[in-house]
């Protein structure tokens, strides 16, 4: 995520630049945390709609 951005901003402007389709965040489904011991990283998951 860039600086002051939410992660469904994030999730609708990753989707632009990597595949070129506009959507937008229907609903949140859910978030946790992935990694291990020495790392860990959010992790979130939203339907989306064209």
């Amino acid at each position: 995520m860039e600086s002051g951005e939410t992660p469904a901003e994030a999730a609708v402007r990753e989707v632009w630049e990597e595949i070129g389709l506009d959507v937008r965040v229907v609903r949140h489904l859910w978030e946790g945390v992935y990694g291990d011991v020495e790392r860990t990283s959010p992790e979130y998951c939203f339907l989306v709609e064209r």
